[in-house]
């Protein structure tokens, strides 16, 4: 018997570790700690990377430990395993928690008392810090999304935090917001909808085809799927201006 899925396979569950070791790190209260586990973390890491395997889809130390993990945890009769994604998890974790460090980072330059071009300078310098560190160790680590390497996860933040820089400056520094909204309101909620597009995918395909049966009766076969795609984006956007009211009145209610 093949076990195809391991326990922890979806980007929900690597923002949920990132967020449970920063959120460890932020109860010690200690501005060193919050500065040096994202360096240990990913310097471990890349060593045991470096040293226990090589960068192969099957060969790599990552890999490697997921399988050992799985084979120890599991009944014998799944004690194969296949990993078509050949995505790791387990040490992998290491990672998630240095990219979510990175967002916390970010966010505390936003939030300094700093002046608004000011802390525009510092993300814009914070984030092409990290692209020269993933361009740099790019000469001895490959980049690989896969296993998430140092090269790879320091360009990656390092876009990410550039991007962050210029809708700063965009929207909150020249306030232009002129046909924004929709891409506002989803960055307010990205989890949300990432957690609804997910979990309550039956709901909202099911919300789709209840909708949607009395136009698609009337259209080619083939805009089907375009059109169930539209409706579930509808069902979603429901849900979403849901919660966010939801929300609105429980801040207003205290």
């Amino acid at each position: 018997m093949v076990l195809r899925n391991a326990r922890a396979e979806n980007t929900l569950q690597s923002i949920a570790v990132g967020y449970l070791v920063v959120a460890a790190a932020m109860s010690l209260r200690s501005r060193a700690l919050m500065f040096v586990a994202p360096i240990a973390l990913a310097v471990g890491y890349t060593l045991l990377l470096a040293f226990l395997g090589d960068y192969s889809k099957f060969g790599n130390f990552a890999n490697k430990v997921d399988h050992a993990i799985l084979a120890a945890t599991l009944p014998a009769q799944h004690a194969r395993l296949v990993n078509p994604s050949h995505y790791t998890w387990y040490l992998t974790s290491a990672m998630f928690a240095v990219m979510t460090f990175a967002g916390y980072h970010s966010t505390m330059i936003l939030r300094s008392g700093r002046t608004v071009w000011r802390k525009a300078a510092v993300l814009g310098g914070y984030g092409a810090a990290l692209l020269a560190v993933g361009f740099l160790a790019e000469i001895w680590v490959p980049c690989i999304k896969p296993i998430y390497t140092l090269s790879f996860t320091a360009q990656a933040m390092g876009w990410c935090v550039l991007a962050l820089c210029a809708l700063y400056v965009l929207t909150d520094i020249w306030r232009f917001r002129r046909g924004l909204g929709f891409a506002i309101f989803f960055g307010q909620l990205a989890l949300a909808a990432y957690f609804t597009s997910h979990f309550f995918r039956p709901v909202l395909t099911a919300f789709a085809h209840l909708v949607g049966d009395g136009v698609l009766q009337y259209l080619p076969k083939t805009s089907e799927p375009f059109v169930v795609c539209v409706l579930k984006i509808v069902g979603m956007l429901a849900m979403m201006v849901a919660w966010r009211a939801f929300k609105e009145s429980r801040r207003g209610a205290k």
